[in-house]
């Protein structure tokens, strides 16, 4: 992850990147009004802190894809396998349901129709209830560094 500090007519303005989006396209974000160069450092290095630790700094301009994305490659200590296993979760169950909509504008009703769908097997065969679940851990885990206030997104869902 990458940032500058620019002079900006009378104030500084930082740009830094944001994550990737779904079809690996870096997220640019920009802030300006700074007085002095110094208070622009700072605040870039606090946005950067930000986007390693997977939190959202413009809910209302990412979508639930984009955000996936940029969580998923913040997650380096994680083991290959549970990557391989997030990665699959989120391509394969979670975008084609809910990638497209704003990450500020995401319900419970789009997550209840898209488990609802999974069920189905709308789009691919049914999973079973284990493979549901695990979806469902790993939406909520990328959910809840967007929302670090929110202490949990409920329980995982039945076979029902």
């Amino acid at each position: 992850m990458s940032g500058s500090v620019k002079k900006y007519g009378p104030t500084w303005r930082i740009r830094w990147d944001g994550g990737a989006r779904a079809d690996g396209s870096r997220i640019q974000r920009s802030k300006g009004g700074y007085a002095t160069r110094k208070e622009a450092e700072a605040a870039l290095r606090d946005r950067l802190d930000e986007v390693r630790r997977g939190q959202v700094l413009d809910a209302s301009k990412i979508t639930v894809a984009d955000f996936l994305a940029g969580w998923l490659a913040s997650k380096r200590s994680i083991r290959a396998s549970t990557h391989r296993s997030y990665e699959g979760h989120i391509r394969v169950h979670i975008v084609p349901h809910i990638g497209a909509i704003p990450l500020s504008s995401l319900r419970a009703d789009h997550l209840d129709a898209m488990y609802a769908s999974i069920r189905a097997g709308v789009q691919r065969p049914s999973p079973g209830i284990a493979t549901i679940r695990r979806v469902h851990a790993t939406l909520r885990t990328a959910l809840n560094s967007a929302y670090p206030s929110l202490s949990a997104w409920g329980d995982a869902p039945t076979g029902a």
